[in-house]
């Protein structure tokens, strides 16, 4: 199997050059990023059918072809063109073997290209990345779904967050961020799982994890919601020209500090 993120020249996938009718094609869902709209106008407007690059498909097992690269241009094409099911276009047809290979190449196919890492990390799942399979398992034990769902409940979109958190030391201070901010507003919270409130936390059970009180983050349900200490820390990161995750740790450490007398955590404002 290739490996995720090497250059296609690298691949070692046999390939060849094809006409292939239009309804042989089938956009694969796993594999290729939601279909963008806006990004088919752009093409449309700006259609060039000398210029139209190739359209990269892997065979389907029961027949026909899955479109790994180039939606958009077959989708411009088809609307430009007005071509029915029987046009034929010039294809790359790469010989993967299974899914995940088909995967991997997609991603080697789109590593230059604007792609959200939250559209690479469906990729990347399909693909088997070790990493990826990672931050599912340890976000679904709290359940958490990693998917590009917008703010909707129960859904973290976050990835390139989890994944710095992940990498700190494989996981052990992702599982405790997200134990805390589960324990303080829920799993249906999307901005407790924003990307500044997982650096921020992180911060603070990174520096003083030992030293809190492992009832705080359910104190916090009452005293102090995801949004309040959002709001707070962006007026905070203003006021000591800070970034916003720095600035959450500041709040929760001073909300942690309210009506203590011992075993106060350090300030992070000198």
């Amino acid at each position: 199997m290739a490996k995720i993120d090497r250059k296609i020249s690298e691949i070692d996938y046999k390939s060849t050059w094809e006409w292939l009718a239009i309804g042989e094609f089938t956009i694969h869902p796993k594999i290729q990023r939601k279909f963008d709209q806006a990004h088919c106008n752009h093409l449309m407007s700006t259609f060039n059918i000398d210029a139209l690059p190739p359209i990269a498909v892997v065979p389907r097992p029961k027949g026909g072809y899955w479109v790994i690269d180039g939606q958009h241009s077959l989708a411009a094409a088809k609307e430009v063109l007005s071509l029915d099911a029987k046009q034929q276009l010039f294809c790359r047809v790469y010989h993967a073997e299974s899914e995940a290979d088909a995967a991997n190449l997609c991603l080697a196919l789109n590593d230059r290209k604007a792609w959200r890492t939250l559209q690479r990390f469906g990729q990347r799942i399909t693909a088997k990345d070790p990493v990826a399979l990672a931050l599912v398992k340890i976000a679904g034990e709290f359940g958490y779904r990693v998917e590009d769902m917008g703010k909707m409940r129960g859904y973290i979109t976050a990835v390139a967050a989890l994944e710095r958190i992940y990498k700190m030391d494989q996981g052990g201070h992702l599982w405790q961020t997200l134990h805390f901010v589960t324990e303080a507003w829920g799993n249906k919270d999307p901005d407790g799982v924003s990307a500044n409130v997982l650096h921020g936390v992180t911060a603070v059970i990174k520096r003083d994890g030992k030293g809190i009180d492992k009832n705080f983050a359910h104190k916090l349900t009452k005293s102090l919601s995801s949004q309040r200490l959002i709001g707070d820390a962006r007026a905070l990161s203003r006021i000591h020209r800070c970034s916003v995750p720095q600035a959450i740790a500041v709040r929760l450490v001073q909300e942690y500090n309210v009506k203590r007398k011992t075993g106060r955590l350090k300030s992070w404002i000198e």
